[in-house]
């Protein structure tokens, strides 16, 4: 069991170095003036990805032993973790990062973020 446990951990930190990885190798490695428009918003897509596997390796490794959180809420708090920088970061690169567009952004991730944490619907 113990083993098991072990090589579990190993793989999960090796699925996030190469997230790391990831994002600079494709921004070393492509040309967005020469990529087609769905490849363009993967940089983004890999951001929040990175944000979200490390949210959710820190959440799960702190309460791991008290078993606070479900699965479910764990995985709810890493997504709410990883969407507001990456939000933050898609309003700045469209010229949106007023503080009017920042508060409403605000205000609609903690309303869904309360809704998701409040209604559990994966019991796990």
């Amino acid at each position: 069991m113990a083993n098991k446990n072990k090589s579990f951990k190993i793989r999960r930190f090796i699925i996030l170095i190469a997230l790391y990885l990831s994002l600079p190798l494709f921004l070393f490695f492509t040309n967005p003036q020469k990529l087609p428009l769905p490849l363009v918003i993967t940089p983004i897509v890999l951001l929040f990805l990175i944000f979200y596997a490390t949210a959710f390796y820190i959440i799960k490794s702190q309460f791991k032993q008290t078993k606070r959180l479900s699965k479910t809420r764990m995985i709810v708090i890493s997504a709410i973790i990883a969407l507001v920088p990456v939000l933050l970061i898609v309003l700045a690169s469209i010229q949106q990062f007023t503080l009017r567009d920042i508060i409403l952004s605000t205000v609609i991730v903690v309303c869904v973020s309360w809704y998701l944490l409040k209604v559990d619907f994966l019991k796990s």
